[in-house]
C-alpha cells in the first residue's frame, strides 16, 4: 500500500486512476479485497478517490458486473467509479477550490463501429466537446480529464496485440489547452505527452518485456502558480529472464542446469527460455518439469515463473503480422466468453497459453 501510504503520509486531495485496475474484470477475490483495503485506507482519510473503467474492468460478456461497481453501490464517501461516460462532469470542492472533472471510460472500438454512424475519433472528440460546453457553464478552478484510450503519439512495447488494432486518437480531440491537466490510462509505459497530457503506465510490470521499464505514479499540483507534476518511482518485484541451450541432455544434466541458474533475487518472477532439440523438450524436459519447478520455489525463492520452450532447428523468425499477434489476444477473450465456472475458463486459458508458447505464437 505504498501509494495509499504516500497520499495519506502527503496529504493529497484526490487520488485518479484512469482504468484498468485489475487485468481482467473478474479479479481474483484477494486482488478485489486488496484493492478495498486501499480505497479504504485512502477514504478513511477524506482523500477523494475517482476511477474509471478501462478495457479490462468491462465484462465482456452481457449480464456480467465488475466488483468495483460494488463499491460504487455501497455509497463509500469519497470513491466514485465510471463504468460509462456520464452525462456531467464531477465537480469536487476542495480547500475553498473546485475541481470540475470530465470521465471517459474505455469504449470498445467495436460497438462504436457497429451502433454508431460516426469514427472512433470523431466520438471522443464529441464527448470532450461536450465536456468542454458543461464546464464553461461550470464556476470551477481547475479542470481535469481522464480518459482510458490510445493517444496517437503514445510510445508502448510492440507487445500487447490490441494496440495493432485499437483507433488512435490525435492530440487535437482532447482539447488540451483548455484543461488543466489529462490523465491517460491504457498505455503501460509512464510518458508525459504535449504539455498537459500524461499515462501514468501500470504499477506492476505485466510483462517480462517491461522489465527494464520504471514503474511509477505521479503528484500534480495545481495552484495559482500553475500545474506542477513531480513522477514519484515504484519498486516493483524484479523480473528475470534466464536461458538454458539443451542439446541431447540426460534428466541429471536438466537438473544440474537448474541447480546452477544464478542472478535470481528472492521474490523474483523469472521467465526461463529453454532451447533445445524435440527429443529433449519432450523426453527430459516436460517430463522432469515437476522436479525442476520444486528447485525454482524452494531454493531459488521465485515466486512465479513463465517458461518457454524453443526447439532448436526451428524455422527462423521472422516479421509477425498484426494479425498472427492478434491470435493469442483472440483466444483467451473467446475462452473468457465461454459460458463456464470461472475456474475452468482459467486452467483453459493456462493451457491455451501454454500451448501458443510451446508452439512459438507471440
Amino acid at each position: 500500500f505504498y501509494i495509499a501510504d504516500y497520499a495519506v503520509k502527503n496529504k493529497v486531495d484526490i487520488v485518479i486512476i484512469s482504468g484498468d485496475i485489475f487485468n481482467r474484470p473478474d479479479p481474483a477475490g484477494k486482488d478485489f479485497v486488496a484493492f478495498s483495503e486501499f480505497v479504504g485506507k485512502i477514504v478513511s482519510s477524506g482523500i477523494y478517490v475517482v476511477v474509471i473503467a478501462g478495457n479490462h474492468d468491462k465484462p465482456k460478456t452481457t449480464g456480467a458486473r465488475n466488483p468495483l461497481e460494488g463499491l460504487q453501490k455501497a455509497n463509500l464517501p469519497y470513491f466514485w467509479y465510471f463504468k460509462h461516460t456520464p452525462d456531467e462532469p464531477l465537480v469536487l470542492s476542495i480547500r475553498g477550490r473546485k475541481i470540475g472533472i470530465a470521465a471517459i471510460p474505455y469504449i470498445d472500438p467495436k460497438i462504436v463501429k457497429l451502433e454508431i454512424e460516426i469514427s472512433y475519433e470523431n466520438l471522443i472528440k464529441r464527448l470532450v466537446g461536450r465536456f468542454v460546453e458543461k464546464l464553461r457553464g461550470i464556476n470551477v478552478d481547475y479542470k481535469i480529464l481522464m480518459a482510458h484510450l490510445l493517444l496517437a503519439e503514445a510510445k508502448f512495447a510492440e507487445i500487447f496485440p490490441i494496440y495493432s488494432t485499437e483507433p488512435r486518437i490525435s492530440r487535437r480531440a482532447l482539447q488540451e489547452e483548455f484543461f488543466d491537466y489529462i490523465a491517460l490510462g491504457h498505455i503501460h509505459r509512464p510518458q508525459k505527452i504535449g504539455e498537459k497530457i500524461y499515462y501514468s503506465g501500470s504499477i506492476e510490470k505485466i510483462t517480462f518485456d517491461e522489465a527494464p521499464e520504471q514503474k511509477s505514479f505521479y503528484i500534480i499540483e495545481l495552484g495559482d502558480g500553475g500545474v506542477s507534476v513531480e513522477r514519484v518511482p515504484l519498486r516493483c518485484r524484479p523480473m528475470i529472464v534466464q536461458q538454458l541451450e539443451l542439446m541431447n541432455a540426460s534428466r541429471s544434466d536438466f537438473i544440474r542446469s537448474i541447480h546452477a541458474l544464478s542472478g535470481i533475487p528472492m521474490g523474483a518472477l523469472l521467465k526461463l527460455i529453454i532451447r533445445s532439440d524435440d527429443e529433449t523438450l519432450r523426453s527430459i524436459v516436460d517430463k522432469y518439469w515437476p522436479e525442476a519447478q520444486e528447485i525454482l520455489f524452494k531454493e531459488k525463492r521465485i515466486v512465479g515463473y513463465c517458461l518457454k520452450k524453443i526447439k532448436i532447428g526451428a524455422a527462423a523468425s521472422r516479421p509477425i503480422s498484426p494479425e498472427i499477434r492478434g491470435v493469442r489476444q483472440k483466444v483467451l477473450e473467446y475462452i473468457d466468453r465461454l459460458q463456464a465456472p470461472s475456474k475452468v475458463k482459467e486452467r483453459a486459458k493456462e493451457i491455451a497459453k501454454n500451448i501458443m508458447d510451446e508452439v512459438g505464437l507471440p
